[in-house]
């Protein structure tokens, strides 16, 4: 069992082979920090934030795909930054990035991911003293199985806070579980991030992104979660792109919509009904 589950691991989990001095850049940012998950693994996390000194009306925790880690997705996240206008709490998983180099370090898996945005939480939460209220959790691809994972969530280990109080959810080309994307490698009683039976409990409102061209994740994953959804913000299916190419305007537009959507005043825009797309055209 073992070696099927390190087998798994290296398909849903590619985590990039960079060696250390790739990241000497990441570690030379003033926002770098270092948070350690509940088991003791210390993986790193950028703090990114739009006002220096001031806190935006949003934070979003977020968690990246599974073939890029923390460097090479930094400049995609100041960008976001910048055009949105929020602040952005971006960690890594455990075996990626930074963490790979620790000592003892581990093999990513889902446990780990799951224990990374935990971690990231209570560094948000409690550490930081976010109101839950003003965190947007953001995943893309597998990112959404630690993103749904920890929205579903009561309770934290550790935590003050429950996750059930968050302000919303971006999901970026979302998978409905590990089984429903690697079916070639990943059976139904090994499957992982099973997004399609935690949705249900996840009480924010949650945006959608999907590309309709997309090889890697198809859109009916993206499609049946948007209907699972208890709390359905208007979606996003994009034509025309696949996986890796979403244009960021098109991103970036959406998430300013939905911010607009959840603080209207703060944000420049009044409130819209919830299922109804605003001034921005979304594709349908």
């Amino acid at each position: 069992m073992g070696v099927v589950n390190s087998a798994i691991s290296n398909v849903a989990f590619p985590a990039p082979q960079m060696p250390r001095e790739s990241y000497e850049d990441l570690q030379k940012r003033s926002d770098l920090r270092m948070i350690t998950t509940s088991k003791g693994d210390r993986i790193p996390a950028c703090y990114v934030k739009a006002r220096s000194g001031m806190r935006a009306p949003f934070t979003v925790i977020y968690s990246h795909s599974n073939a890029e880690d923390l460097a090479l997705i930094i400049q995609h996240v100041d960008k976001l930054v910048q055009e949105v206008r929020v602040d952005v709490f971006a960690y890594e998983y455990v075996g990626y990035s930074l963490s790979r180099f620790e000592q003892n370090s581990k093999e990513p898996s889902e446990k780990g991911c799951i224990q990374s945005i935990e971690a990231a939480w209570r560094y948000c939460v409690d550490e930081l003293d976010i109101p839950p209220k003003q965190i947007i959790i953001f995943g893309r691809s597998i990112g959404s199985g630690p993103a749904i994972a920890l929205a579903a969530k009561d309770v934290v280990e550790d935590s003050r806070y429950s996750p059930q109080d968050i302000g919303g959810m971006v999901l970026l080309s979302p998978i409905e579980s590990g089984a429903r994307v690697f079916s070639s490698m990943i059976t139904n009683s090994l499957d992982m991030f099973k997004n399609y039976e935690k949705m249900r409990n996840i009480k924010c409102p949650v945006a959608i992104i999907h590309p309709t061209n997309d090889q890697v994740v198809p859109v009916a994953n993206g499609k049946a979660l948007h209907m699972e959804c208890k709390n359905p913000f208007h979606p996003l299916w994009i034509e025309n792109c696949g996986h890796n190419d979403v244009p960021h305007k098109e991103i970036f537009e959406y998430m300013r919509s939905f911010c607009r959507f959840l603080k209207p005043k703060e944000f420049g825009q009044q409130g819209q009904n919830h299922g109804d797309p605003c001034s921005c055209c979304f594709v349908q």
